[in-house]
């Protein structure tokens, strides 16, 4: 699970990080606004969620932990992010979030994660489904490419057939 972990997170680095340490939305704004501008974005991917529209749930909860940072954003946007098929990706960010966030920067909205034991417990139950996932993924991505090989090389010859006959014909 680690490798595929860590494979994981070396091709979806940046978005990663973009998850979980986003530029905060409204910072020139209030707390208060940026508080309730995160609510209202959570309560519309949560309706999303329900909605059976786990992309646009997940794009909303990035979007309310950039205005009010929140572990539990993070968890709701990853599992979002999972329900949506886009298992590389969950897996990067559940190890990264069970390894624990960058350090903090000057203008990180993610500030410290830290994870409650029921979080934790949650997220390491999550990890292990991105895991299955991913294996599932790498296994169609390999699949595919070996259909595309395939393909090809029965274009090739194809090709050269018709130019042989086009050579003895002619």
């Amino acid at each position: 699970a680690v490798a595929a972990a860590l494979r994981a997170e070396e091709g979806w680095r940046d978005e990663v990080e973009d998850l979980i340490d986003p530029l905060p939305l409204y910072a020139l704004h209030s707390d208060e606004y940026r508080r309730r501008t995160s609510e209202e974005l959570a309560r519309q991917a949560h309706a999303a969620n329900s909605d059976g529209e786990p992309g646009r749930a997940a794009a909303l909860f990035e979007q309310a932990n950039r205005c009010w940072g929140g572990t539990h954003l993070l968890i709701s946007a990853t599992n979002m992010r999972l329900r949506n098929g886009e298992a590389p990706l969950a897996l990067a960010a559940y190890w990264r979030l069970l390894r624990g966030a960058a350090p903090p920067s000057k203008d990180s909205n993610a500030l410290q994660l830290q994870l409650s034991d029921t979080q934790r417990a949650h997220v390491q139950r999550k990890l292990t489904e991105a895991h299955v996932a991913f294996g599932t993924h790498e296994r169609a991505a390999s699949l595919l490419q070996a259909r595309m090989r395939l393909l090809l090389h029965r274009l090739s010859i194809s090709r050269y057939e018709r130019i042989g006959a086009a050579a003895s014909s002619g």
